[in-house]
């Protein structure tokens, strides 16, 4: 079994256990999406995650360092300064990527840079943008698309490998109907949707198993297909923590 806990963020991390299938099959989730606009396994890619990749004193780029075996590039989200951001400009234009993936927030203060440097990527660089772990806003969606020149796809994902639920070309999420249900306790109703805190039942994680669980988030749910053609129920957002 594989040791984790939640984020903790509005209160005591939960203990959880995982095993290694649990882990694939939140990745193969992931990587359907990513297969789906031909995107394949080891594609150059860029990260912008919380991980501490480089010295908190270092002064002076690169400020990111190389995965050689995924094709990735990984971006310190600890040296994004205003001193510091021309250095990651000049890694989106010159360093190779197919797609980009990382927090809104991260992405959007460097994407707001490039705009406003006048260095937009040019159209055709990235097939795709990749967002998670944070409330994917409408300002971060427009200047995130304009910066990059790629369509956002959002994903929506938890700790407790619970529930997932991937972005389409439409702004939706479709909830990945093997990984888990999705049941909202309606609070608000109208003709087109329906809004209210979720409730999950993950098929994925048999180690630490979640049956209607109050997950902490609101969501609102389309009561009409999805203009895609995907299937399942649909998501028009997460709306994010309760409090």
């Amino acid at each position: 079994l594989i040791k984790g806990k939640t984020s903790g963020t509005t209160g005591s991390a939960l203990p959880l256990w995982y095993t290694p299938e649990s882990v694939a099959e939140e990745y193969a989730a992931v990587w359907r999406l990513r297969r789906s606009l031909g995107i394949e396994l080891y594609a150059p890619h860029f990260s912008f995650g919380g991980q501490l990749l480089v010295p908190m004193a270092q002064s002076r780029p690169p400020f990111w360092r190389k995965n050689a075996w995924t094709g990735q590039t990984l971006f310190s989200l600890y040296h994004m300064t205003r001193a510091n951001l021309p250095h990651y400009i000049d890694a989106m234009h010159s360093l190779p990527a197919v797609y980009v993936l990382g927090y809104p927030s991260s992405l959007h203060l460097l994407a707001r840079a490039m705009l406003e440097a006048g260095r937009p990527l040019r159209p055709g660089k990235l097939r795709a943008v990749f967002t998670s772990s944070e409330s994917l806003l409408a300002f971060h969606r427009a200047d995130i698309e304009a910066a990059f020149a790629a369509p956002i796809f959002d994903r929506y994902g938890t700790s407790e490998l619970a529930v997932s639920m991937t972005g389409c070309a439409e702004h939706r999420l479709h909830v990945d109907m093997e990984f888990g249900i999705v049941e909202v306790e309606v609070e608000e109703e109208t003709e087109d949707w329906v809004r209210g805190p979720l409730l999950v039942t993950g098929f994925a994680n048999d180690a630490t198993p979640f049956i209607r669980y109050r997950i902490g988030d609101v969501g609102t749910r389309a009561k009409r297909p999805c203009a895609c053609g995907r299937p399942g129920d649909v998501f028009l957002d997460v709306d994010g923590r309760i409090e």
